[in-house]
């Protein structure tokens, strides 16, 4: 049931509700301040566009607006919604060549330097607070062409006040290290070591964190959040078509 009020109604709701709720007490509920002082004891049931469904114990549900409850109810109430909410973040990462020094002699070895661009976007219809944002690097390599198994090479962490609902952060990740090496004509390894071999990127794997729950994961090829130490959750793909 969803009611609505003019703010002046809304003042009256609410000291309406602590005459009330005093009759029907819950060992449950919590009590509530608004921003005059005024108390009132109930369950927060859902929260949706900046408004707080407050359950009293006698079975009722009344809807307001966040901004009348005090500073410490109001972190409740926001600290509830990521208790209680499944947050989606959509994920976009781009690899970026940042560095690539090259050594020649019998054998020539490449040295580069890379990073991800991730754009990570709120898309759970509603405000994520106090997130932080875990990533670990991977890279392939072997005495071929870069296709075993993924090797964890780097992470990182960032944090952001806010991501709010349909908006975007940005983040760049640390960089890793690639070799490739070659060598010249006329010349093999002893041991039957191929001529060339080749590191390549093996992948991203994402944890999100807000209020110091992990809401979110993300990995952009199966098995990287594995590796990292815990098994994944929910997983993800840069692309939807793979």
């Amino acid at each position: 049931m969803k009611y609505e009020f003019s703010m002046r109604t809304k003042h009256r709701v609410f000291g309406a509700l602590l005459g009330i709720t005093l009759l029907y007490p819950s060992l449950e509920a919590r009590e509530f301040t608004d921003n005059q002082g005024r108390k009132v004891e109930g369950e927060v049931t859902a929260f949706v566009a900046g408004k707080v469904s407050l359950k009293r114990a006698d079975g009722q549900v009344f809807q307001f607006p966040l901004k009348l409850l005090s500073d410490a109810d109001q972190k409740y109430v926001n600290e509830w919604i990521v208790r209680n909410k499944e947050f989606r973040f959509d994920v976009k990462s781009t690899p970026r060549k940042l560095d690539s020094k090259k050594q020649k002699g019998i054998t020539t070895v490449t040295v580069e330097k890379w990073a991800h661009e991730v754009d990570l976007r709120n898309s759970s219809g509603m405000d994520c607070q106090d997130v932080q944002v875990n990533y670990w690097l991977f890279v392939r390599e072997d005495d071929g062409s870069g296709a075993g198994r993924p090797r964890l090479a780097g992470s990182g962490s960032e944090k952001y006040p806010e991501v709010g609902n349909l908006r975007s952060v940005a983040l760049k990740t640390n960089a890793v290290e690639l070799t490739k090496t070659q060598l010249s004509g006329g010349y093999y390894y002893a041991d039957g070591t191929r001529a060339r071999s080749s590191d390549r990127l093996g992948g991203i794997a994402i944890r999100v964190q807000a209020l110091g729950r992990e809401v979110f994961e993300f990995e952009s090829e199966d098995g990287l959040l594995a590796a990292t130490g815990s098994a994944g959750r929910q997983k993800e793909t840069d692309d939807p078509d793979r």
